[in-house]
This record gives structure tokens, C-alpha cells and sequence, in this order.
């Protein structure tokens, strides 16, 4: 499900990913242990971090590894 995810997002900011710029996505997620969605919101830096990082973005400092995240949506933060 994650890759299916990703691949939706990472098409969708293809545009914005090329600009090189940092740009900030909002994802909702659940964790295996967790059925409770959550919305956090992800820095993206171009050469630094892609969309498929952001599991291992959630995970960091939390109980919870890269594996445990379920992604729901990524879509542009305001």
C-alpha cells in the first residue's frame, strides 16, 4: 500500500521536486500498532530527502519504525 502511495505522490510532485526548492507535503498515517490516523506535515529537500522517505521521516524519533507506518494520502501543505 505504501509504495502504491508513493508513486501517486511522487508523479503528482515530479514538477515541484525538479524546482530543487524544499517544499513541505502533509501526510496522513496510521501505524500497525496504532489504527488512529495521524496528519504530520514533511519536509522535502531535493538531493537530500524524497518521497519515499517519509516513512523513515515519521518513524525518527518515535516508537515506531519506517515499517510500522501505513500512509494514507501526501498532498501539498499549505
Amino acid at each position: 500500500m505504501n509504495a502504491e502511495i508513493i508513486d501517486t505522490a511522487t508523479a503528482a510532485f515530479a514538477d515541484t521536486y525538479a524546482a530543487g526548492e524544499p517544499f513541505k507535503v502533509r501526510v496522513v498515517y496510521n501505524t500497525t500498532a496504532d489504527s488512529q490516523l495521524r496528519e504530520e506535515r514533511v519536509w522535502i529537500t531535493p538531493g537530500y530527502s524524497t518521497i519515499a522517505d517519509i516513512p523513515k521521516a515519521l518513524a525518527g524519533p518515535r516508537l515506531f519504525t519506517p515499517d510500522d507506518v501505513r500512509l494514507h494520502r501526501i498532498r501539498p501543505a499549505q
